[in-house]
Parts: structure tokens; sequence; C-alpha cells
């Protein structure tokens, strides 16, 4: 299946869960921020209303990020014949996602305490992390690390992802704060909030779809790889 064919078929498959998902999220964020603002108005307790805050914040980006990536991940997989559904590929691997993006954020946060750009190198390196759990037998039968699978394997095509993530996660989320800021509350602007949501969950799509076809012609050695290698054509 094409790349063009193959995304308009995952954006039909999670579409609106996936909306949703990351319309909450956005709203969590919101909600935060300006808790956060009220907070630093407060003539007492603000450090308290700090740490709650970040810990709120904390646990919204461990969440939904990779509950979204997850449906999408099992949209390809079924699109593809590998999955039949979602209680399947969830009790399978949504848990493992789960306990290696802790393990990735942990991972992170000690390449940060030697600085900020430590930080940014291990997150890139660590890119490939939930593909690995999701798709890899070699991860299943406990013969790889996530971690260092993915290390390994960014470090092949590492010229590409970090163009591709400098542009989806920093240049595309620039632009929009310049001309779509003040279009961004759901309480105030709902309809344009909603619309720029979709807009953000186009371009997740887009990078995710490249991403994963990038994953699998890095690592042939895997079994399943194989099988999906000879499927896709960028």
């Amino acid at each position: 299946m094409t790349f063009f064919k193959e995304t308009w078929a995952i954006i039909r498959h999670i579409a609106l869960p996936a909306f949703f998902l990351l319309a909450a999220s956005t709203w969590i964020d919101q909600l935060l921020a300006s808790f956060l603002e009220a907070s630093l108005r407060a003539e007492s307790g603000q450090l308290q209303r700090l740490m709650i805050a970040a810990g709120f914040s904390m646990l919204n980006g461990l969440i939904f990020p990779p509950l979204i990536l997850s449906l999408f991940l099992y949209s390809l997989l079924k699109i593809r014949k590998i999955e039949t559904n979602f209680t399947s590929f969830a009790s399978r691997c949504l848990e493992q996602i789960y306990i290696e993006s802790l393990r990735a954020w942990g991972s992170t946060l000690l390449w940060g305490l030697l600085f900020i750009f430590p930080a940014f190198i291990r997150m890139f390196q660590l890119t490939l992390v939930p593909f690995v759990v999701a798709i890899s037998k070699s991860y299943e039968r406990g013969e790889v690390d996530a971690l260092q699978t993915s290390s390994k394997l960014v470090s092949k095509a590492w010229l590409k992802i970090g163009l591709l993530l400098t542009g989806f996660h920093f240049v595309i989320p620039v632009l929009e704060s310049i001309f779509f800021d003040s279009w961004r509350s759901f309480l105030e602007t709902p309809v344009s909030a909603a619309f720029l949501v979709i807009l953000d969950l186009f371009f997740f799509i887009i990078l995710t779809q490249i991403l994963f076809r990038l994953f699998i012609k890095i690592w042939p050695e895997d079994e399943t790889l194989q099988v999906l290698a000879t499927e896709s054509r960028i």
C-alpha cells in the first residue's frame, strides 16, 4: 500500500478517538497553564501550586501521547493484517509501551542532570522506542532492549530523523504559535481550537507514518519488519 493510501486509511481508523484524546490533553494543558498563571500571582503557597501543576503536567505527558501513538500503531498493524483487534494489541504491548516510555523519561531526566543539551540528545535517541515495543518480535521474545535498540537505529538515520523532528516538533509548532496562538483556547474560541487540534493530529499522523517507514527500513534483521518492509513504498 502506498504512503498516501495507507495514511488515509489510518486517518479513517483512528481520527475520532485520537481527536478526543488529543483535545483532552490540550485542554488539560490549557487548564494547567491558567492554574500556573494564577499561582504566580498568588501571595502565598506558590511552591505547592507549582509542584501540583508540574505533577499533573507530567501525568498528562505520560498518559496521552503513548496512548495516541498506540492507536496509530494498532491501526497500522491492522491495515497490514498483523493485528486483528485493539484488545489483543493492548494486552500484548500497551503496558510495555507505558513501561518503556517511563524508562525513556527517566533516562532523559538523568541525561538532563548534565545540562539541557544532553537531555535533547537522549530524547532524540529514544524516538523509536514505541515502534520497537509494538512491532518487533525480537523485543517481544526479550532478545533486545527497547532503549538500546532505539539508540542504535536512530544512529543509522540520524540526519533524516533529526530533520523530521526539527520540522514537526519545532518549525511547525513555532509557526502555529506565531499565527494561531490566540485561537487555541477551548474556553474562548472552541471551534478554532478544535480545528487546530485536527491540524496537529494530521501532522502527528504524517510524522509517525514517515518514522514508521524509516524504522522498518533501517532494522531489516527483525522478521516482522522484513514482512512489513516488502509491503512499503516511500
